[in-house]
């Protein structure tokens, strides 16, 4: 239940960055360059959806093996060692 109220929060997160970077972009006429907030916007969005990502393959892997604790499972996923 944890795990997927973070993941939650962090898409909506996602999404309101998208947002902002929607509307900066619409305030800009065509043929001028947008600004660089607009890309920094887009990728805080892509990185929370990175980490809510990252926190449902955690949460899908301590379902997988509920013998080993989730902070064991997080460092071995992060590291590389999920098989």
């Amino acid at each position: 239940m944890c795990a997927a109220f973070v993941c939650t929060v962090l898409l909506t997160l996602a999404i309101d960055e998208d947002n902002r970077a929607c509307h900066l972009a619409a305030e800009v006429p065509y043929w001028a360059p947008l600004p660089d907030v607009v890309s920094g916007h887009r990728a805080a969005a892509t990185a929370l959806r990175a980490a809510a990502e990252d926190r449902a393959a955690i949460a899908a892997l301590a379902r997988d093996r509920p013998t080993c604790s989730s902070a064991h499972i997080a460092i071995n996923y992060l590291n590389g060692a999920n098989a």
